[in-house]
């Protein structure tokens, strides 16, 4: 019996999908942590310094996510 490798299954895409989560809670997990901490307190503290800062390191690293997406290209 031959396989077709074409044909792909939803069980498939939802692996490749978890791998891909994985990946993305790995790497940006602590810092998208760190925004959510920072903006949470400065609310608390009704501090706008603090929710600037979170905002800004939000920017930061999602500019950095595009960038670095942007040169190493599709795959």
């Amino acid at each position: 019996m031959s396989v077709d490798p074409t044909d792909h299954s939803l069980r498939d895409s939802l692996g490749i999908a978890a791998i891909a989560g994985l990946a993305v809670l790995c790497c940006a997990g602590p810092a998208l942590l760190t925004v959510g901490v920072l903006g949470g307190l400065g609310a608390w503290l009704i501090n706008p310094w603090l929710i600037g800062a979170a905002a800004l390191l939000t920017l930061g690293v999602v500019g950095r996510r595009v960038r670095h997406r942007r040169r190493c290209g599709p795959r």
